[in-house]
């Protein structure tokens, strides 16, 4: 590049050619002598040129008729029932409401699979406001002897009261295939009450009997004494 010359405070426009005073020139930090190639005149005389030419070029606004509108809002009003049908549909027949072609099966008593309701969860408590460990605790004491009192408040084996030595069994021992849907901790005693306490698969144990249980085999100890003190008894 060709460097210019400036002689005396006076340089020459690269658009005009004319020798004239720095004073007429902008400031261009990154070039050599710190001053803009071409005159104000020349850049003023090229941006209205520029500004004209896209006047002319820009298209004119055009509003949209009355009825294409009606139409764009009817087709809204249709996606929005169609959404909304399909909503429903997928709730009755058992599958997730959110879960994109094929569904997957809802957890009982949700609207939606396990892992959207993983995210829901994860979602509330992000933007919910934080719980004092108190409180938290004042909540679930209160759910748990709901439930406890729902079912005896008293082990069905042994007869424990004592509500802190308390849970809920499973008759069948089926609690694995329950943890498997996603129920299980808090949310097993939650899922109780939203069905109404069912007594026919759920009963009242103390833990020791609850774990005696699991570990011999599907049968309380006590109930295997009781048994075999009873076949003694009547041999």
């Amino acid at each position: 590049m060709k460097r210019r010359d400036i002689n005396d405070g006076f340089t020459t426009c690269s658009a005009c050619r004319e020798i004239k005073p720095v004073t007429e020139f902008g400031v261009r930090v990154s070039r050599w002598d710190g001053l803009s190639p071409t005159c104000k005149v020349c850049l003023n005389k090229k941006s209205k040129e520029l500004r004209a030419a896209n006047k002319i070029q820009k298209p004119e606004r055009v509003k949209t008729p009355r009825n294409e509108f009606n139409r764009s809002l009817a087709s809204k009003q249709q996606k929005k029932q169609y959404s909304k049908k399909k909503y429903h549909d997928r709730k009755a027949s058992g599958l997730c409401t959110m879960c994109p072609n094929p569904p997957r099966p809802a957890i009982d008593g949700h609207s939606r699979c396990d892992e959207h309701l993983r995210r829901c969860n994860e979602s509330a408590r992000r933007t919910s406001k934080p719980q004092t460990k108190e409180s938290r605790k004042a909540y679930w004491g209160a759910i748990t002897s709901e439930v406890l009192t729902a079912y005896g408040g008293v082990c069905k084996c042994c007869g424990e009261s004592e509500p802190i030595l308390l849970t809920i069994d499973h008759v069948y021992n089926d609690g694995k295939k329950h943890r498997q849907e996603g129920i299980k901790s808090h949310s097993f005693y939650l899922w109780l009450r939203r069905h109404g306490y069912p007594q026919d698969r759920f009963q009242c144990l103390c833990f020791n009997c609850n774990m005696g249980k699991y570990r011999n085999g599907g049968v309380c100890p006590h109930e295997e004494s009781a048994r075999k003190l009873f076949l003694v008894s009547n041999a």
